[in-house]
Order: structure tokens, then C-alpha cells, then sequence
């Protein structure tokens, strides 16, 4: 192993172990079975739309995988991980084509949720 080889294989270990910034979560590739993995996850990005029933969220998020735990990640697989960190686990699904370099992949993942209103139009607390 060169020593570039080795110095990515070392960050790539530093940054997807789940005592530093990963998690673990479920992702499932189209046509396969779930599988435990590493990601580090950036819950950052969402939208919000009136809809006619409620408030419409979209959530935007991004993981970070192991190519050796996700061998080729596309458009159409699922994760599961928690909205908020230390939440229940939800489904989203992969939008875009991932990003995959240096033996990591960058995956956009989606969610909609909708959040009720009152008949004057106030969001009703959950």
C-alpha cells in the first residue's frame, strides 16, 4: 500500500468510526437487503412549503459513506437514520447521483413531512 493509499485509509477510519463523527445507520441499495453501516451525517438543509392540509418540510441531507460499505451508491437507494440525532430512525430516499472519491462517497438524501395546522392556519405542536 502506497503512502498516499495508507493516509486516505486512515482518514476514511478517523472520520466514518462511530466514536468520533459517524453514526450508525441503515442503507439499502435498490434490489438488496438492509445493511448496518458507518456515515457521517449532515442534517442541515430543509424547506418549508404552505401545502392545503398543513405545512409541507422537504429535508435535504447528506451522508458520507465508506465505499467498502457502499459499493456503488445511486439514485433510488434508502438510508435510515433519525431526522435529529438521538431521534427514532425514519426512511429517506438517495435523489441524487452520489459524489465518490477517495474511497468515500457524498449522498444526497430526501424526506417530506407534513406538519397539520389549525383551522386559523397555526402549526399544531406535536
Amino acid at each position: 500500500m502506497s503512502l498516499q493509499e495508507q493516509m486516505a485509509a486512515d482518514v476514511q477510519r478517523t472520520f466514518l468510526d462511530t466514536n468520533g463523527f459517524a453514526e450508525a445507520i441503515g442503507y439499502t441499495s435498490a434490489g438488496e437487503s438492509a445493511q448496518s453501516i458507518s456515515a457521517i451525517v449532515l442534517r442541515d438543509q430543509a424547506e418549508i412549503e404552505p401545502s392545503e392540509n398543513g405545512l409541507e418540510i422537504r429535508r435535504r441531507v447528506e451522508i458520507i459513506v465508506s465505499t467498502s460499505d457502499v459499493a456503488s451508491p445511486a439514485r433510488g437507494d434508502t438510508a435510515s437514520f433519525p431526522v435529529q440525532s438521538g431521534g427514532s430512525a425514519v426512511s429517506w430516499n438517495v435523489t441524487d447521483d452520489p459524489l465518490v472519491s477517495g474511497g468515500m462517497a457524498r449522498i444526497a438524501c430526501y424526506r417530506r413531512e407534513m406538519i397539520e395546522k389549525s383551522a386559523r392556519g397555526h402549526r399544531l405542536e406535536t
